[in-house]
């Protein structure tokens, strides 16, 4: 049948470390009400026979990753998945979170003898390998947010005893009052192993029953990876935690209730440290005694060796070897019936979990914005950089266009120029600025938005939100300097039209950010957008020739319009005279003769794009997730 066995069991193996943590704490108490997870006192989480086989891209082929893997943790244990690079302990960690969308998967996964219900990923946590925050925010500021978003139903009081508990028992009260930090805006950033620890507490707060970390010592030095790992040990009381990693320390590796040994996807080994050296030592492996980490001598056997076609033979046949060891060890039929109690002892578990968010929409909304200004007052660059466009296209237009005389044929063509290059001027920078804002924090908001804490639609409202307000305040100060400077005749009409333009440049950009794979390509977008729409707004006739109905659905044709009847009213292009002889510039430029006609068209686009902007902010934020 090809079925591993559990795990292993060794009381002698699974005896407590003191960590220094209180003896009752809040995160082992359920809250009332309820956090919005549900809540097993006792579970086990079983994997059976899994194969999971993806299609080659390079090849008409298929690929398996994992091949009959079979495993279970319970309640109250700490499980290690030891493998080499592409051995498939990331992808198994995926797989039984549900975190995958392609490939063909095989084999069951049981949650307390029961396939995993539909709201499965409201069980557990998951603790990327990556660490991704909002830099500008302190450790309490981060953790304050989560837990407004994720504990449903609590009181503010609660919720503050919630992330002080979570922060005592991290070792984060030393660094709350600091700032996560992001060197590329020049803000300090907290310690490496700190910010390991900020990402655990966040998954804490929710108090999740199984939490999976993904390679969560990697990067931090050895005394960092140990204080790490021994924060995960202490958390194990009322939790299932599984940890993938690469290369663990004696001492670390110490630390682990049951490992999973895994090759090539296949098991080579599963249970606790101590009956792993006595199964590789029966296989005629020993484990040498002269201070040899076991863990380094398992990988070392298990891992292929591919520097020559000698050695890679002889790995290969080793690893195959220990792998039929493993699988002739396990009665299958056994392990069957194993499973089979398993599920008739304990399927009596419910699943039940409010699927609402924790906050209302507007509640969401709000939320959010104060989590957004925050990140845009605290982020000097940003706001250094805007200060400086804004003043260099003021000083050009003032410089080129001082004082038009608006009665002329030269000031006329001058200042339709002028309304023409400082919509342009400013599409660019803010859609540059849209992408740039949420492209850069794209990491943060797919981890939230996979912990179900926001809406994608509340999501998106903040982020055009805020960063029009930003822009608003540059281009308020803009327009009052250009009143004075150019001459214009309806600042506060002006101003209006270049908000309604500003917000739809806003609305576009932070649409490219969420669906593009990265900046580069979104940039590339936003450029391609902001000058085709300048070119076909209908500025240039020669422009239009081949495609005249063009201008209809450019909203920047509008926008231009709009600008400039709010100088010359609903003349625009204005008649002029030349040599006795009475012509207008660019005759039938305009669609609509009324400003409000044109801003109601630009405000049509604008509600366009916020409807387009959310379902791409929905599926370019989202987790994907597949229980079958």
């Amino acid at each position: 049948m090809g079925v591993n066995a559990p795990l292993l069991q060794d009381d002698a193996s699974t005896s407590e470390r003191t960590m220094g943590t209180p003896a009752a704490s809040i995160l082992d108490i359920p809250l009332d009400p309820p956090l919005g997870r549900p809540t097993l006192s006792k579970a086990t989480l079983e994997w059976i026979n899994v194969t999971y086989t993806l299609k080659a891209k390079s090849s008409k082929t298929n690929k398996e990753v994992l091949k009959g893997v079979s495993g279970q943790m319970r309640t109250g244990e700490l499980l290690a998945v030891l493998g080499g690079s592409g051995a498939g302990k990331t992808t198994l960690m995926n797989i039984l979170c549900g975190r995958f969308t392609e490939g063909l998967l095989k084999g069951e996964i049981l949650l307390n003898g029961v396939p995993r219900p539909p709201n499965w990923p409201r069980y557990y946590g998951f603790v990327e390998q990556h660490d991704t925050f909002y830099g500008e925010l302190t450790v309490q500021e981060t953790l304050t947010y989560s837990a407004k978003f994720l504990l449903k139903g609590a009181s503010d009081k609660v919720r503050r005893t919630r992330v002080q508990e979570v922060m005592e028992q991290l070792g984060l009260l030393s660094c709350r009052d600091h700032q996560v930090g992001n060197p590329l805006k020049l803000i300090p950033s907290i310690s490496t192993g700190e910010k390991k620890r900020l990402s655990i507490a966040i998954q804490l707060i929710a108090g999740p029953n199984v939490i999976f970390f993904d390679e969560p010592t990697s990067g931090l030095d050895s005394f960092n990876a140990l204080n790490t790992i021994e924060y995960i040990h202490s958390l194990k009381s009322s939790r299932m935690l599984m940890v993938s990693i690469h290369q663990p320390r004696e001492n670390i590796l110490a630390l682990f209730d049951n490992i999973i040994l895994l090759s090539l996807g296949q098991v080579i080994f599963a249970g606790s440290l101590s009956q792993a050296v006595e199964h590789f030592a029966a296989v005629g492996h020993p484990v040498p005694s002269a201070g040899v980490n076991p863990a380094d001598y398992f990988l070392d056997l298990v891992t292929p060796d591919s520097r020559n076609e000698e050695n890679r033979t002889r790995s290969s046949a080793t690893i195959a070897k220990l792998h039929m060891e493993w699988r002739a060890r396990m009665e299958p039929l056994s392990y069957a019936r194993a499973l089979a109690r398993s599920a008739q002892s304990e399927k009596q578990e419910e699943f039940v979990l409010n699927e609402k968010f924790a906050l209302s929409l507007l509640g969401e909304y709000m939320t959010l914005n104060v989590i957004s200004w925050k990140l845009t007052s605290r982020d000097k660059l940003l706001l250094i950089a805007q200060a400086i466009i804004s003043l260099t296209i003021v000083f050009l237009c003032s410089l080129i266009f001082w004082r038009v005389d608006k009665s002329g044929f030269d000031g006329v063509i001058s200042l339709m120029g002028f309304l023409w290059i400082y919509q342009l001027s400013n599409g660019v920078p803010t859609v540059f600025t849209a992408i740039a804002n949420t492209g850069t924090l794209k990491h943060v908001l797919v981890r939230e938005r996979a912990a179900s804490m926001y809406r994608s639609l509340s999501l998106y409202l903040a982020r055009i939100t805020n960063l029009a307000l930003f822009h608003w305040a540059y281009l308020l100060v803009e327009g009052l300097i250009l009143w004075g400077t150019v001459g214009l005749q309806n600042p506060h009409l002006f101003i209006l039209g270049m908000f309604a333009c500003n917000m739809f440049w806003v609305c576009l950009g932070v649409a490219f950010a969420c669906v593009a794979p990265d900046l580069i390509i979104s940039r590339a977008l936003g450029v391609l957008a902001v000058f085709s729409c300048s070119t076909f707004s209908g500025y240039y006739p020669s422009a239009n020739k081949l495609i005249p109905w063009i201008k209809y659905i450019d909203p920047m044709h509008y926008a231009l319009c709009q600008l400039g009847q709010s100088e010359f009213g609903s003349e625009f292009p204005p008649a002029l005279s030349l040599q006795g002889l009475v012509f207008t510039p660019n005759a039938g430029l305009c669609t609509f003769t009324s400003y409000w006609a044109n801003f109601g068209m630009l405000f049509g686009f604008i509600s366009i794009s916020v409807v387009l902007g959310v379902v791409a902010m929905h599926s370019g934020t989202r987790v994907k997730l597949r229980l079958k």
